[in-house]
Order: structure tokens, then sequence, then C-alpha cells
């Protein structure tokens, strides 16, 4: 279990320096994916962001690689500015995220995965107290994508004409814009899609001004599925049919069954996969254990740093051991048009990540996946 007392909130000094909010961003957040899409939940109760990725949204063309690029964020905003009792959480046995806070003395809870089966991520929203769920539901992007909302579906629809690739080039952009031989190429425009489905017990929904409000309701359910119609082949000049039709189908399947199903489906699934090993290190005292995941890593970089003898938290070692499965298996997955991790793995923040998170096949990308037979994941 990995967890937190805080959640991740961007400062406004954060916010402007780029470098320094993606470092914020990669060390606080909790990854969820299923080998395709993936997610990162910031955790604030006031206004939850959900940041989305999807592994075929690529800008570039034959000459130049360009870069991955975020999807697009969802927003849940509810009145709880003020909050108590906060914890985010990370089961890694089961790959599912956890938030929980009191605000006007009522207990709120949020429940996230990412289901490789249902090709979907499930937010599930809810309180201790009836009809205490109320807020809206919007969608963002940062790439001018058109979004609208219809019957309690929010959709995000357009291409990648607008993504320039020559911007994910952290060095010497211009020197590549005077190039006469990428200046003169184009994008392989990319069809994109995805489509939030907002489900409700007790109380009302009602679509307004691209956003979803949801009134005086027991709990509240978040349906994400996104895709492009990128496809591995050259001679189709990387594009498939356009992913609407699919996105629409996984929406509407996961939207027929019950919350209890789709999560036994994800847990039995995932731990398939992580079930298969396990790692007992040693013992780790009980006040180690009691700390938050980050102050526990402080606390055991500092002991090493000041060679203050022997790491004491033997639990912390296999905890990120099995961390390191658990990602692998979040962002790569065996099957037909499946791609690799790529430097970030799944996940991303800014328009112009590090390295452009593309694929280094001089050694990265062997790294990545090196540890895997010895973990039992090796296909």
């Amino acid at each position: 279990m990995l967890w937190t007392n805080e959640p991740l909130v961007f400062s406004e000094t954060v916010a402007k320096s780029p470098r320094y909010s993606s470092r914020h961003w990669e060390r606080s957040v909790y990854p969820l994916g299923n080998g395709r899409l993936g997610c990162t939940a910031f955790g604030e109760p006031r206004r939850e962001r959900i940041q989305f990725n999807e592994d075929s949204l690529w800008v570039g063309n034959e000459d130049c690689t360009g870069g991955y690029q975020p999807f697009g964020d969802v927003y849940v905003e509810m009145p709880h500015a003020e909050y108590s009792e906060y914890r985010r959480e990370l089961d890694i046995s089961r790959a599912v995220q956890t938030i929980s806070y009191i605000s006007g003395g009522v207990r709120y809870k949020r429940e996230y995965f990412a289901s490789h089966p249902a090709q979907v991520m499930v937010l599930r929203f809810s309180a201790d107290k009836a009809g205490a769920l109320s807020g809206k539901v919007s969608m963002g992007n940062l790439h001018e994508i058109a979004i609208t909302a219809k019957d309690s579906t929010l959709t995000m629809t357009g291409d990648t004409s607008k993504f320039w690739w020559w911007q994910v080039h952290l060095a010497q952009p211009r020197r590549l814009l005077g190039s006469r031989k990428y200046a003169s190429k184009k994008n392989i425009d990319l069809d994109l899609e995805a489509q939030v489905r907002v489900l409700h017990d007790g109380g009302t929904l009602k679509t307004t001004d691209n956003t979803v409000v949801f009134e005086d309701c027991d709990s509240v359910i978040l349906l994400l599925a996104a895709d492009t119609n990128y496809v591995n082949r050259r001679d189709k000049g990387w594009r498939g049919s356009h992913p609407h039709e699919r996105v629409s189908a996984q929406i509407a399947a996961a939207a027929k069954r019950p919350y209890a199903e789709l999560l036994a489906e994800h847990v039995a699934d995932y731990q398939s996969l992580y079930g298969r090993l396990s790692i007992a290190l040693g013992d780790t005292p009980a006040a180690a254990k009691a700390l938050p995941t980050a102050e526990r890593v402080k606390a055991y970089s500092e002991r090493v740093r000041r060679k203050a003898g022997p790491a004491v938290d033997r639990d912390l070692e296999a905890l990120l051991y099995q961390y390191a499965r658990y990602l692998m298996i979040s962002c790569s997955r065996p099957g037909e048009g499946a791609l690799p991790a790529n430097l970030q793995g799944l996940w991303l923040f800014t328009k112009r990540p590090a390295w452009r998170c593309d694929y280094h096949t001089d050694i990265n990308l062997q790294m990545n996946y090196w540890f895997t037979s010895a973990s039992n994941l090796a296909e």
C-alpha cells in the first residue's frame, strides 16, 4: 500500500514552472492503467482533476518522431473546500486507488481503477450519508479539441492537426523549423475521441453548458473510454477507422454492468499477473510503517546518505519492488496492437515531456523490460 495524507495541489509558483511542476507531479501522483489507457488523479476534494493518457496519441511524421501527448482531463467539482482526515492511497495488490476525507460532517470516498477487460476507467464517488453528493463534471485538454455534452455523456472528439510536433522538442525547435526537410512535413494526423458517461444512484442529473451536473446523489460513477485511429501499418498510412464506434461500444457495455461486477472482474484480471510473485525481505519497525510512503522513502534515503548503517525499512524495499511490477502491468499488456512502455511508461503531464516520452531503442526500451522475467511477468 502506498499512501499520503495530502492531495496534489499546484501552487501558482509551481504551475508556472513546467520543469518543476512535472517533477512535482511525478513524485506525487499514483498512476493507474490498463496497459493502454491510463490516468493520474490529483485527489483534491474541491476540484478533482483526473489527467488521462492513451498510448497511441503521438504527433510527428516519418521524418521526425514528434512525441507522446496528453489526451485530456476530467474535472469533478464539489463544494468541499474545507475537509479533514484526508487520505489518498494506492492498493497495488488490487490496482485500486482510494481517496477519503470528511467535509461538513460527512465522510466521502472515491475509488478509481483502470479495467483491462472492460477497457474503461471507472471512477466512483460515494458518501456515508444519503443524498450528500452534489457537483459537476467537465472535461478539458491542452490542444483545443472540441467538447460536447449530451444525455449525461461528455464527448471530446477531434484530430491532431493542431498538434505542432516540433513543440515537443525541448532542444532547438527553431533549428528544426529552419530545416526544409522537417518544416515541409505535416503530422500523420490521427483522429481521437474520449467519452465520459456519468451514472448515479439517487438524486438527479442534468446536462448543461458542456458539463454534467449531479445533485443530492447517493453515489456517482464516471466511466471513461478513449482511443485514436492509429494502426501499426505503414501501408495504411498508420491510420485506421475513426475510434467513435469503439469508444461508444466500450462505454455502453460498461454502463450496463453493476459497479461491483466491474471491480471484481478488474481485480481478478490484475491479480492473475500480480499474484504470481511474493517477496519478503525482513521486518520493519511499526513506527516506520505508520509513516506516509514519501516520508518513508525520505527517511530511508537520509539514512543511506549519512551512511548511518544498514537500512531498517526492509518492507519498503519489498513494496517498491512490487510497485515496479504494478507499473509494468499497468502500462504494458500483451495483445494485438499493443504498444510497449515508453520512457514514462504510459503517463505524462505536459505537451513537452522529457525526451518526448519516446522509444529509445539503443538501451532504454530494453531496460524497461529487463526485470520482467525475473519478476514472473515474461509476457
